[in-house]
């Protein structure tokens, strides 16, 4: 008698490494066209234009992932992608504490221990490039990245980890892979440990 071999959802702590290197791999595809439109001088020439291209070129490029994880959570989880429902009052108090909590760790121990450590350039670069609007600067920083990464890491890697995981190692998984994908120091550190108190 043969054995059928049947898909178990979700992820292995390995598979979501894997997972995040293919989304990756998807997003520096999907840049190369607006690169090629940035050496145009209509857009070199102009820094609102500038902006306005990298805003257009984030938001496109998370539609287009979104939509993609979309499809593949229903196919691998059989569901589409969900964020939870309404928090209750009890819940953002505590959400408030922990925030509070955590800016006052950060204020007293991160940043002292990372001040001798200088940002990395493209850092620095990027956020110059975008306050030329605040605008964008506020859509990327504040709107469009977020929710980018909350549908990546909460709707789709947390929830694949916790199928086939302990809590705890889906926990602290997506947090190290939150904190990696910042690709430095002074982000990596603040994004793990964001990761584990939401």
């Amino acid at each position: 008698m043969e054995k059928s071999k049947t898909k178990v959802p979700g992820f292995t702590v390995i598979g979501s490494f894997l997972f995040v290197l293919l989304v990756i791999a998807i997003q520096v595809g999907l840049y190369i066209p607006f690169e090629i439109a940035m050496l145009f001088p209509f857009f070199n020439s102009n820094p609102n234009s500038m902006a306005f291209l990298q805003f257009a070129e984030e938001f496109f490029i998370y539609l287009l992932v979104i939509l993609y994880l979309n499809r593949y959570a229903k196919k691998r989880f059989s569901q589409a992608i969900t964020l939870g429902g309404k928090p209750s009052l009890k819940t953002c108090l505590h959400i408030l504490l922990l925030v509070v909590g955590y800016n006052l760790f950060i204020d007293n121990t991160l940043i002292h221990l990372l001040k001798d450590i200088p940002p990395d350039e493209y850092l620095i670069d990027y956020f110059e490039e975008l306050s030329v609007s605040p605008i964008v600067l506020i859509l990327l920083v504040v709107i469009t990245g977020p929710i980018y990464e909350e549908i990546l890491y909460r709707g789709i890697i947390m929830k694949g980890l916790l199928m086939r995981n302990k809590p705890w190692v889906a926990v602290v998984t997506s947090s190290i892979i939150f904190g990696f994908i910042h690709l430095n120091i002074h982000q990596d550190l603040n994004a793990f440990i964001i990761g584990l108190i939401l």
